[in-house]
């Protein structure tokens, strides 16, 4: 069985994964945070420091990402990531 192998860094430069939020229930909010789970393929990140989350014309928007679970390899499986 080999060992697990350490992803230090991520394997791909940019990886769009199209997020969005709406309100079901009819009640007015503002600045309220999101969160979601964002899963991840094997193998392409393994550390939150190389997330980051854009808005639609680039800009960084303040997130706060958290490791749910890892693939075998340790690198990232799910994410959660929250917002405001």
């Amino acid at each position: 069985m080999p060992l697990p192998i350490s992803i230090e860094e991520p394997t791909v430069k940019y990886m769009k994964v199209p997020l969005s939020a709406s309100e079901t229930i009819r009640i007015l909010r503002q600045a309220q945070p999101v969160s979601s789970g964002v899963p991840i393929s094997q193998g392409q990140i393994g550390d939150t420091k190389h997330v980051r989350l854009l808005n639609e014309t680039g800009e960084v928007i303040p997130l706060q990402a958290n490791v749910l679970s890892r693939w075998e390899d340790e690198s990232i499986l799910m994410l959660i990531r929250r917002q405001r």
